[in-house]
C-alpha cells in the first residue's frame, strides 16, 4: 500500500495501482518526450490531449511511434487529428468520434457511440466524447457513459459546466468524471485552460501540476 495525491492506493498482485489515473492536459505536446514523460510520470492512467494534438502541420510526434509506446505501457493517449478523435492503447488506434458540421453530418451521427477507453482488458470505462463546441450535444442513447472527454481549443467550458450537466445529465452516471483539454494559444492564453469535474462531489477535482504557463495539466486520482 501506498500513498498517491495523500490517499491510501491498494495495489493488486501485479503492482499496478488499483485506482487509474486521468489527466487534463491545458498544452499540444509537441515531441514523444514530452508525452512520454507525462506518461511515465503518472505510471498508469489516461491522458486527454487537446484539440488539434495529433496534426502533423502542429506536432512533431509520430503517431505510430506514438501508438507503439503503449503497447508496453499501462496508458491510454486520447487526442484529435483532422475533426477526429483517436484513442491510442494497446498498440492500436481506434478512431472515434468526428467533429459535427454540415458536410459530415451522417458520420458524426455513426461515430456518436461510448467508446471503452480502458487499456485495462478486465475492466471497461466507457467515454462519450465531443470535441470543442459539440460539448453541448447531447446523446440520446439509453446508456450513460462514466466519462464525458472534450478535447476542444477556444472554448473555457469551464466556464459553462451547469450548462453541460444540464445537456448530459441522462447519459452521465452519477459518479461520472467530465475531463476537458483545451489548447494553449499564443495569442490568446487566457483560452487554453483544462478541468476535471466530478459529479459525485459536485465540485472541479484533481492536483494541477505547472511546467510553464504553456505546459501545465490536471491529475486526478478516481
Amino acid at each position: 500500500m501506498k500513498k498517491l495525491f495523500g490517499k491510501k492506493v491498494f495495489k493488486n498482485k501485479l503492482n499496478i495501482p488499483t485506482m487509474m489515473k486521468f489527466v487534463a492536459t491545458k498544452s499540444i505536446l509537441k515531441n514523444f518526450s514530452e508525452i512520454k514523460n507525462l506518461a511515465s510520470y503518472i505510471e498508469e492512467g489516461v491522458i486527454l490531449l487537446p484539440e488539434t494534438s495529433f496534426d502533423s502541420q502542429i506536432v512533431g510526434t509520430n503517431l505510430e511511434e506514438l501508438t507503439e509506446y503503449t503497447s508496453n505501457y499501462p496508458v491510454t493517449i486520447i487526442g484529435e487529428k483532422d475533426s477526429q478523435v483517436h484513442i491510442l492503447k494497446k498498440g492500436k488506434i481506434i478512431s472515434a468520434q468526428v467533429k459535427s458540421s454540415p458536410f459530415n453530418n451522417s458520420l458524426y451521427k455513426k461515430t456518436n457511440q461510448f467508446y471503452n477507453i480502458s487499456y485495462n482488458p478486465k475492466i471497461n470505462v466507457r467515454a462519450l466524447i465531443r470535441i470543442c463546441s459539440d460539448a453541448i450535444k447531447p446523446y440520446k442513447g439509453k446508456e450513460k457513459a462514466d466519462l464525458l472527454l472534450i478535447p476542444s481549443c477556444g472554448i473555457n467550458w469551464g466556464e459553462k459546466i451547469e450548462e453541460l450537466l444540464e445537456v448530459h445529465k441522462e447519459s452521465l452516471k452519477p459518479d461520472a468524471l467530465i475531463i476537458h483539454s483545451g489548447a494553449y494559444v499564443e495569442l490568446y492564453p487566457e483560452l487554453g485552460n483544462q478541468f476535471i469535474y466530478s459529479l459525485k462531489h459536485k465540485s472541479f477535482v484533481g492536483i494541477k501540476k505547472e511546467i510553464s504557463q504553456k505546459h501545465n495539466y490536471i491529475i486526478y486520482a478516481h
